[in-house]
């Protein structure tokens, strides 16, 4: 097959709904009819039979999909009877003729994954493998981040790198993207599950296996008992606080450090012991009433009653109310590819993992995770592969985070790697960018954590926002550092009266933590946007009058988490966003283990930074500002878009900060001491604005 692939570039960005967005422009570009284009997904998102769609879970999903395809393949010397049992689970819809036929349909026209679903069940043919089938001919492969950078996936979807150019887009994402990938988590409910069933499974077909097949199994037992143990075995330590461990060191206490974990990972892939495991767990499963099976979640729970023995009655009570939850993830979720995945990991250099133990005093509730802190080994066979990586996004600076993680540290020379940065479509005189440093009142802006909660602070915050309410029209949008945060603030408003000024001028709404109801609130953000400003301001008082609104609304405010839902991905275009506010640094949390690790292993193997910082606190500091700049990016996606940034807090004025903020937003940055100047600034922008042809109605969208 890599002799047939033909020159190609891999597009690749981190969600199906960017991808969806970019096949779209392709559609609309000069060169929709000439190019050869393929969209490659996972099963979840492809696969059109409602049987296997139903299973959820995307491991089950895969796993039922080969069976099916196995099936598919009996031969016609089987007995009749087993041939038609095996005929009634094969899938419909994978036909190769039919295949052969939809992959020559998604060639000569551009499709979307939506688009590639509706023509697969139109023609009953499989899309999932359709898609695949095209990449060897096509000359553009849209693909989401997992699919190219993870080692495994790429070979299995026929991916050729060599000689072949990659396009990676929101870049930003990108380092942690494949740290994220390559770092697994193991609960302790999925350890003794899985220890009960394969205990079980020996016992059922000890005397059927052979001789090597009970030692490995006997082997997986001994290393899953070895890890649950662990969370037994630091009786000083406080059950809160989790432990770090290098790798060597973790396998040397649970006595693994002698064991060739290569063998092991490569039988259970041979072996397919997972996959048969995880059927004869249903099987037997399946036959237990609930109660029966929150018996026996209890049981695993305590078949180490020397670790537990304290809180077997607290266990207990837990499990059992929580049945139900041990039925979906201790039966139905295949456990073992997590604990064999984690194996792997485990095989990595000692330098480039940690393992994170988290002791709840609750096995339920306890964890082991593998951390991948060097992304660079995943990415290298991309770098040494492809012609050319292209790494790209609009709020990639600063950027030397991309240089030494992921480049710099796996060989390449500085003179092979090439920055382009090019201006915003936009004037300069449609972007207004304000760091403030003091309020209304005169009370220092100072949002660092052990000031933010002060009830003086978050009151002259209030001042700030119900000031810049009553000047920008339409729509706001306000970025907090964190959910609890945005919580105290809005209550402190609340008592205080703010709240009630604010909504004089606006419609407050505010992000939900449920990722389901985020595209329902922007509706009916956008929704009242547009009501307020398609109409006159005489005819919407009058309107307003009716409905015994107290004041006229000109729009609405948005409050929003960075690193939430609607800090990227979310287009707050012309009326949706004519103001952005930005309430101080977000800076992550400096005693998060994992951050620490990370920073340390940054310390240790990489130089300093040009400012003469360690690479550690340069990074602690780049995932703040890249916060920051992914949040205040919401606003202004077209050319004659217009709107204002206010960054609130004394720090933002400092050039250490400001130099961070990208180029187009750093030529239009005005630093004000004092609130005064800095409210007559947004004045005059809006009043120049206003003279500009009106705004039609817009909607914030998802892309």
């Amino acid at each position: 097959m890599k002799d047939d692939h033909v020159l190609k570039i891999y597009y690749c960005s981190r969600t199906h709904s960017q991808l969806s967005q970019f096949i779209h422009e392709v559609q609309n570009s000069p060169y929709a009819d000439e190019i050869r284009l393929t969209t490659l997904g996972s099963r979840s998102n492809l696969c059109i039979n409602n049987v296997v769609k139903r299973l959820g879970s995307l491991s089950l999903i895969n796993e039922k999909c080969i069976d099916m395809q196995k099936n598919a393949k009996t031969k016609s010397s089987e007995p009749s009877k087993k041939r038609t049992r095996q005929q009634n689970s094969t899938c419909p819809f994978y036909k190769l003729d039919g295949i052969a036929e939809l992959r020559d349909r998604l060639l000569v026209e551009v499709k979307d994954i939506e688009d590639l679903v509706v023509t697969g069940k139109q023609s009953k043919s499989c899309p999932y493998y359709a898609s695949r089938r095209a990449v060897p001919s096509a000359r553009l492969v849209v693909l989401p981040y997992n699919t190219l950078l993870h080692k495994w996936t790429r070979e299995s979807s026929g991916i050729v790198l060599d000689n072949n150019i990659v396009i990676i887009d929101e870049g930003h994402n990108l380092i942690d993207s494949i740290s994220q990938m390559h770092s697994i988590e193991l609960s302790g409910l999925q350890l003794c599950s899985t220890h009960s069933h394969l205990m079980q499974y020996l016992e059922r077909y000890k005397n059927k296996l052979k001789a090597k097949n009970v030692l490995y199994i006997d082997q997986l037992i001994f290393i899953i008992n070895s890890f649950i143990k662990v969370f037994g075995g630091f009786k000083y330590c406080s059950p809160n606080i989790p432990k770090i461990m290098t790798l060597y060191d973790f396998l040397f206490h649970c006595r693994l450090d002698n064991m060739n974990l290569f063998k092991i990972r490569r039988y259970c892939h041979k072996s397919l012991i997972a996959k048969k495991l995880h059927g004869f767990t249903q099987r037997s499963l399946s036959s237990l009433n609930p109660r029966e099976k929150g018996a026996t979640a209890w049981a695993l729970s305590n078949f180490l009653p020397e670790i537990q023995q304290q809180n077997a009655l607290k266990q207990k009570k837990t499990i059992d109310e929580n049945y139900e939850e041990f039925g979906r993830e201790g039966a139905i979720s295949p456990s073992l590819n997590q604990i064999v995945n984690f194996l792997e990991a485990l095989t990595n250099a000692d330098k480039d993992g940690r393992v994170l133990i988290t002791n709840k005093g609750n096995i339920n509730q306890s964890s082991i995770k593998f951390l991948m802190l060097n992304p660079s080994i995943h990415f290298k066979e991309v770098v040494e592969k492809a012609r050319a990586v292209i790494i790209a996004g609009g709020t990639m600076h600063p950027i030397s985070d991309f240089k030494e993680q992921l480049l710099l540290s796996i060989g390449v020379k500085p003179n092979k790697i090439v920055e382009y940065t090019c201006d915003h479509i936009i004037s300069r005189d449609h972007l207004l960018t304000i760091t403030m440093a003091h309020g209304p009142s005169g009370h220092h802006l100072d949002f660092t954590y052990n000031n933010r909660g002060s009830t003086d602070t978050i009151k002259e915050l209030g001042r700030v926002v119900y000031n810049a309410c009553y000047v920008v029209p339409a729509g706001v949008v306000c970025f907090f550092s964190s959910f609890e945060y945005m919580t105290q603030v809005l209550d402190c408003w609340r008592t205080n009266g703010f709240i009630e000024k604010i909504e004089a001028r606006k419609m407050i709404y505010k992000e939900p933590k449920k990722a389901s109801e985020v595209e329902k609130v922007l509706e009916e953000y956008s929704s009242f946007i547009n009501r307020c400003q398609s109409q006159p301001t005489t005819a919407r008082a009058a309107s307003f009058q009716a409905s015994n609104e107290p004041m006229v609304k000109d729009g609405a405010i948005m409050f929003c988490v960075v690193g939430g839902k609607m800090s990227e991905g979310i287009n707050f275009s012309d009326n949706m966003g004519r103001c952005v506010i930005m309430v101080g640094l977000p800076y992550p949390n400096p005693n998060s283990v994992e951050l620490k690790e990370k920073m340390d292993y940054l310390n240790s193997n990489q130089n300093s930074s040009k400012a003469g910082k360690p690479s550690g606190q340069a990074y602690y500091e780049s995932i703040c500002m890249k916060a920051i700049n992914q949040s205040i990016g919401r606003a202004i996606r077209h050319k004659n878009d217009y709107a204002c940034i206010l960054l609130l807090d004394h720090r933002f004025a400092a050039k250490s900060v400001l130099s961070k903020l990208p180029a187009w937003i750093q030529g239009c940055v005005q630093v004000h001491d004092r609130f005064g100047p800095a409210l007559a600034s947004l004045k005059k922008f809006f009043y120049n604005k206003k003279s500009e042809q009106p705004d039609q109605p817009h909607r914030a969208s998802i892309t």
